[in-house]
């Protein structure tokens, strides 16, 4: 996890929404987000809204995870 504030930082109403990310490294993509969606899985997040539920669901929805998706741009 990388992060710019620590547990007794006051967060401001004006606060960056990228507070803090996670970061997996894995032999292959399989695995990567198997460890994602599990360090997602296993945060909790309080006080804050967060889009926690939704990287969940995305972390190990079908469509992203498969082997031939590479969510390229180019």
């Amino acid at each position: 996890i990388d992060s710019g504030y620590d547990s007794n930082d006051i967060v401001q109403i004006y606060y960056d929404p990228l507070l803090a990310k996670i970061i997996v490294h894995a032999h292959d993509r399989n695995l990567a987000y198997a460890k994602l969606h599990d360090a997602l899985t296993q945060s909790a997040f309080i006080g804050l809204k967060n889009n926690i539920e939704f990287l969940q669901s995305l972390s190990s929805h079908p469509e992203v995870v498969r082997p031939d998706n590479h969510l390229s741009t180019h």
